[in-house]
């Protein structure tokens, strides 16, 4: 009987497949990750984006890995996307979307926003902010789309080709250049060449 209990435990909640440390190094290398940017940032990029534009990035909270920010009609919110028993999800530790891979888990989100299925999300409880939000998630924002120099590109490319980041010591480079190799803002565009991009691109679709 204890047997039996022991396998509908274990069908309910099957233990992670994706290691912490694996589930970092993926999400590291999606566009949709954003590194260490604050949420004020986060608000600087969404602000003119549609609705259910979205990227992730470092929680500012020291209880949390990451974080989501996303664009309403409205206004952008943001909320701490918290790892209950190995799985990361949005609506809490019973949520019906849930993943050990934060990747797979914005996939299944955007999914169901597809789907019309959307999204209940916790909101950081704040006077002006409700303690949850249901939105659709539909559109990640894709720092590669807004990369500035090929001196950024060829640090990403470095970044990517390595399976642990301490490698980066171990590189034949000049000190300062392991210094921007290592640094946690890799993946920080300076808003003064995120505007001047901006500029160009709508540019070239009012000539189109």
């Amino acid at each position: 009987m204890n047997g039996t209990n022991n396998q509908l435990s274990a069908d309910i909640n099957p233990i992670p497949s994706t290691s912490l440390a694996d589930s970092i190094q993926e999400i590291e290398r999606c566009g949709f990750y954003w590194g260490s940017i604050s949420s004020r940032d986060a608000e600087h990029l969404l602000a003119d984006k549609p609705s259910g534009t979205f990227l992730i990035r470092d929680s500012e909270s020291p209880n949390h890995i990451f974080a989501l920010s996303h664009r309403t009609s409205t206004k952008t919110y943001h909320s701490r996307i918290p790892r209950h028993n190995g799985y990361y999800c949005l609506g809490g530790p019973h949520a019906m979307v849930r993943s050990p891979s934060l990747v797979d888990l914005v996939k299944q989100i955007i999914e169901c926003s597809k789907n019309n299925d959307r999204t209940k999300i916790l909101m950081h409880p704040s006077e002006n902010t409700p303690m949850a939000e249901t939105v659709s998630l539909i559109e990640p924002l894709d720092r590669i789309q807004m990369l500035p120099c090929l001196k950024y590109l060829c640090r990403l490319k470095i970044r990517q080709s390595l399976n642990d980041f301490r490698q980066i010591q171990t590189l034949p480079l000049p000190d300062s250049m392991k210094k921007y190799l290592s640094s946690k803002k890799y993946l920080f565009v300076h808003f003064s060449q995120w505007e001047e991009i901006e500029k160009q691109q709508n540019l070239v679709k009012a000539n189109h």
